[in-house]
């Protein structure tokens, strides 16, 4: 007799919740066949940042020690640079304690899964925002929370009066968390100070023992234009009450690494530590080494060299990331004006890895975005994701946005442009008639 697996019961519950995951495998898997420029996936096709990479493997090849394990918690050294940086970068901030307040894990998406395991207890409520980082749902739900979505409205995604006043109505005394995500993936929605402020004013109203914030903000040096990131735990009471994300994939462009952190109280991060150890142990050694060396390296972030006028001397002086953020940039208005000109209305964005555009208006009102990702392929051989992924409805709905991703080098993109801008979505439609 063969033998049947026994899956636990929320293992089996998310799958059957995986239908956005065969979305997205069945369109990559399409771009590969096709050989179609791959503007789906948002990792970047450059090397990353130089500086971490070359210490990095120094310690593989020629320091045996640092291939070792490391304290849970992360190396001292990785620890203190993280402290430093967000020092320099925040310096109105109060100062956070390498040893106490930084804690380094295998990855945003680790740190946000130990947070939920450590703080969410069966029946807790964690309240989100649609459309989001498809891996909040099940982290919530794997560590027996219960998730409560509000919905971001288009084109501007923003934590807007409507939207607040909604989450304040889904505040209950079994809210035990909120994910605030900023810049926002997918949208590149930038919080402003004042939606901030809104936004703690809610968190602080749940009380001394009410929700905790998780800032997932591996975006922060992604800004485009006039942006401006403002930390929610810089805010009036919300220090003590903010876990703060942060990824060496997405800060310098590693997304392979798997190095990430968490910057909280003490109390907050004691229990996340704990769950951390037992689920990975620790970052891997030589790559926190490097993350170190480029976060030594970034002597001027972003925001001051903005504010000094000399954001050009920042990227030619290794500074501001390597250019990344001014790549991403130029990479968006670029697209943004291919896919306008292929019929497409292109939502702003103020930071981020990603383009978002409505196809209403462009393709027959029985296509939806699922369907336009692949036809889109087929017809331009670009390869984008249908945004139903990042959303939480179930059963048959229409959904008309994609997203595209600008993590890529400047002449990838301009490639895609180039095959954007050979027919209109209207051409391409009448030719087929």
């Amino acid at each position: 007799m063969a033998f049947v697996p026994q899956h636990s019961l929320r293992a089996q519950e998310e799958l059957k919740q995986s239908g956005g995951a065969s979305i997205w495998a069945q369109v990559t898997a399409m771009a590969v066949e096709r050989k179609a420029i791959n503007l789906g996936q948002g990792y970047p096709d450059f090397p990353g940042h130089s500086v971490a990479r070359e210490r990095a493997a120094k310690a593989i090849l020629d320091e045996p020690a640092l291939n070792q394990y490391t304290p849970i918690g992360g190396l001292p050294a990785l620890g203190g640079s993280i402290s430093a940086y967000y020092g320099r970068a925040y310096p109105a901030e109060q100062h956070y304690d390498a040893a106490s307040e930084v804690m380094v894990t295998a990855s945003g998406t680790e740190a946000l899964y130990v947070t939920m395991q450590a703080l969410i207890s069966p029946g807790d409520e964690v309240i989100l925002f649609e459309p989001y980082f498809p891996w909040y749902l099940p982290a919530i739900r794997l560590a027996g929370g219960t998730p409560v979505v509000i919905t971001l409205e288009p084109p501007r995604f923003a934590y807007d009066e409507p939207c607040l006043a909604r989450f304040a109505a889904a505040v209950t005394p079994r809210t035990r968390a909120v994910i605030m995500n900023t810049p926002h993936n997918p949208t590149g929605h930038v919080a402003t100070a004042a939606e901030l402020e809104a936004f703690a004013a809610v968190v602080r109203a749940s009380g001394p023992a009410g929700m905790v914030c998780i800032a997932d903000e591996v975006y922060e040096n992604i800004l485009f234009g006039d942006a401006v990131h403002t930390r929610i735990a810089a805010l009036p009471e919300m220090r003590e009450r903010t876990l703060c994300v942060g990824s060496a994939s997405k800060l310098f462009s590693l997304t392979g690494w798997r190095v990430g952190w968490i910057l909280g109280g003490a109390e907050l991060l004691k229990s996340i530590k704990m769950v951390h150890g037992y689920a990975i142990f620790c970052a891997p050694a030589p790559l926190q080494i490097g993350v170190a060396a480029a976060f030594d390296a970034e002597a001027q972030p972003p925001a001051a060299a903005a504010a000094d006028g000399d954001a050009a001397m920042a990227i030619a002086g290794g500074s501001n990331f390597e250019g990344v953020p001014a790549l991403l940039e130029r990479n968006f208005a670029a697209l943004a004006a291919a896919l306008s000109g292929f019929g497409l209305s292109v939502c702003d964005a103020d930071g981020g890895y990603f383009l978002v555009a409505d196809i209403a208006g462009a393709v027959p009102a029985s296509m939806g975005d699922s369907e336009f990702c692949k036809w889109l392929i087929d017809k331009a051989g670009v390869a984008c994701m249908p945004m139903n992924v990042f959303y939480s409805r179930e059963g048959p709905w229409r959904c008309t946005l994609v997203r595209f991703c600008v993590c890529k080098t400047a002449p990838l993109i301009d490639t895609a442009c180039e095959a954007l801008g050979r027919k209109t979505a209207a051409q391409h439609f009448a030719e087929s008639g």
